[in-house]
Parts: C-alpha cells; sequence; structure tokens
C-alpha cells in the first residue's frame, strides 16, 4: 500500500522505537520488528476501512503501545486522539514515542478505563483490549461516545463475542477486509 514519504518516516520511527523499547520493557506482544510491522499493517487498513465512520476525536481503549491511536492520528493529522492506558510503563512509553514523533493533537493519559470520561462527542477505538461485551459494558454510563470500533479476526470467536454482547447492540457493521491473507474486520457498534 503506498503511503505519503513523511507518513511511511513516522510509523518506521515508531515501529523501531517499540521494537527497541520492548526489549527491555515487554510493552507488546510482538516479538519481532516484523511482527509489529504486520501489526501496524492491520491498523493502517482498518483505519482506511472505516475512515468515515471516525469522529473527529478518537479514543483509543488500553492502548498498550498506542498502536491503534497513533496509526489513526498518522494517517488523519486532523484527529485529536487520546489513549487511554492504565499500566504506568506503557503509558511512559507512549509519552516517550509522542515525542519522539514530535506529534499534536494526540494524549497520553494514565487512567483506568472505568474513570475516563470525555465532554467532547467521540469514536471509541480498540484492538486486543477486551470482548466487545466488556468494553461495552465499562463504557455503558458515559456520555458523548457515537460509536465504537472494535478490531478484529474475523472468526468464530469474534461472532461469538458478538453474540454475547447482542442485548448490549442495537446496531452494528462489520467492515471486512485482509490483511497477510488473514480475514479481519472492524466491528462498527453504533451508540447514537
Amino acid at each position: 500500500m503506498q503511503l505519503k514519504p513523511n507518513t511511511k518516516e513516522a510509523l518506521e520511527i515508531f515501529s523501531g522505537e517499540v521494537f527497541k523499547q520492548n526489549l527491555k520493557h515487554n510493552i507488546t506482544g510482538a516479538k519481532t520488528i516484523k511482527d509489529f510491522e504486520l501489526h501496524i499493517e492491520d491498523c493502517i487498513q482498518a483505519t482506511m476501512k472505516v475512515s468515515d465512520a471516525l469522529e473527529s476525536v478518537v479514543v483509543d481503549l488500553g492502548s498498550g503501545s498506542g498502536l491503534l491511536g497513533i496509526v489513526i492520528k498518522i494517517l488523519n493529522p486532523n484527529k485529536e486522539v487520546f489513549l487511554i492506558e492504565r499500566n504506568l510503563r506503557k503509558h511512559q512509553f507512549q509519552k516517550y514515542v509522542l515525542t519522539k514523533l514530535g506529534v499534536d493533537g494526540i494524549v497520553a493519559i494514565h487512567e483506568d478505563v472505568t474513570n475516563f470520561s470525555l465532554d467532547k462527542k467521540h469514536t471509541v477505538c480498540s484492538k486486543a483490549f477486551a470482548s466487545i461485551k466488556k468494553t461495552l459494558l465499562m463504557t455503558k454510563n458515559k456520555k458523548n461516545i457515537k460509536n465504537y470500533l472494535f478490531l478484529k479476526k474475523n472468526d468464530a470467536n469474534t461472532k461469538r463475542e458478538l453474540l454475547e454482547a447482542k442485548p448490549l447492540i442495537y446496531d452494528y457493521k462489520m467492515h471486512n477486509y485482509l490483511c497477510q491473507d488473514v480475514k479481519m474486520t472492524v466491528i462498527e457498534v453504533n451508540d447514537d
């Protein structure tokens, strides 16, 4: 996939920093830079697939290394992004890498998801955070959430998650795509 040179450079810097720091601090499950680049490619494809569904403010819940939120921000510089992570080590890495990238309009917040709220209309997104049902239950009393975007493999486990969450969901769409020949999906749950 073709990316602008400055976008590609920012993603390479991010990848390199994750790999370097992961050797010391275990901030991602990816064990090689190639593994992490596959996760980045997944986030790029997912973001492009649902770009019209993103509000101008995006909240990445349980953001870990910041992967999804940082990719969204790099691809959409006009978006305001919040990275919510309760693990202090991962939060500190996020602050470090954001400084290294020199990206404005993205904020790393050290907070438990259940305690975070925002007074602006926003999209909630997650990758490898919690089940759909658990995420919806954790955020059910939050105001200003327009929609949720869950990045998942398009497999039996995801279908089971959807069935478990069905009583909490009024409307959803599946945005399917392939990443390295693996069937993937972004499940968009609308809260409006």
